[in-house]
């Protein structure tokens, strides 16, 4: 069984997106062409990824518990070539797995 963090700590959560315009030599972290056949550019693809992040959230929150997020930060690829409404889906369920710190 997971172990709970303690209500009194805050929570940052980290989406990493792994799809850039042009693959940069110096860069070091996991990520693929935006016209790698997975990318989330079509509708089909993106509701794949949108499972696969709601999934793991749900498993973070499962570990964390009900401890208020106080950022969210997307990075890896470049998260600016998602479409703002997979974003705000992504937002959307951080929402609905953790109370928002304003």
């Amino acid at each position: 069984s997971a172990s709970s963090v303690t209500s009194t700590e805050e929570l940052g959560v980290y989406i990493h997106y792994p799809f850039c315009s042009k693959l940069c030599a110096y860069c070091n972290f996991t990520k693929y062409s935006a016209s790698h056949p997975r990318a989330p550019v079509s509708h089909d693809r993106a509701e794949e990824w949108l499972r696969v992040y709601h999934r793991a959230l749900s498993r973070a929150a499962d570990v964390t518990g009900k401890v208020p997020v106080t950022s969210v930060y997307f990075g890896g690829g470049t998260p600016s070539l998602a479409a703002p409404s997979f974003l705000a889906r992504v937002l959307d369920h951080v929402a609905a797995m953790w109370p928002i710190s304003r």
